[in-house]
């Protein structure tokens, strides 16, 4: 979008993307376009309750402080990003739990190779149990 100035103001108000330009000043308009329709938002994409309970147990499992305890009505969980090869959610403390040290109140849980398989297979052989064990302690080691 382009928006020509003459002698400093702006010749096209409609393409001057809500600014007042005079020779001395700057101005914000308000904006004509806000009435306009909006797109409806789309609920954000929630965990799946078996999702949400692995998620909780691997925080507690692998993670210090807080997190060690608590409790599934404590651990809140939103979905980032999901997709066929990896999942990314956002594992967070509920505010009314304290923390017991330096520990962060939200973590990024990413889901990927052996475990987002067996998440999205719902298997659970014991090859599975265990590289799901393997992969979550390559997972969380590093920081």
């Amino acid at each position: 979008m382009k928006t020509k100035f003459i002698h400093g103001v702006s010749s096209s108000r409609s393409m001057s993307l809500g600014l007042a330009v005079t020779e001395n000043e700057l101005q914000v308009q308000p904006d004509a376009r806000e009435h306009e329709w909006k797109e409806p938002q789309r609920p954000e994409p929630q965990a799946e309750p078996d999702t949400r309970q692995r998620a909780c147990l691997w925080c507690r499992e692998f993670l210090h402080g807080a997190w060690k305890s608590v409790d599934e009505s404590d651990f809140h969980i939103a979905v980032i990003r999901g997709g066929l090869s990896n999942k990314l959610f956002l594992c967070s403390l509920s505010d009314s739990v304290d923390t017991v040290g330096d520990e962060p109140r939200s973590v990024l849980l990413r889901l990927y190779g052996a475990i987002l398989q067996m998440s999205c297979n719902k298997g659970d052989t014991r090859l599975s149990n265990k590289e799901n064990h393997v992969q979550v302690s390559d997972l969380t080691s590093v920081h």
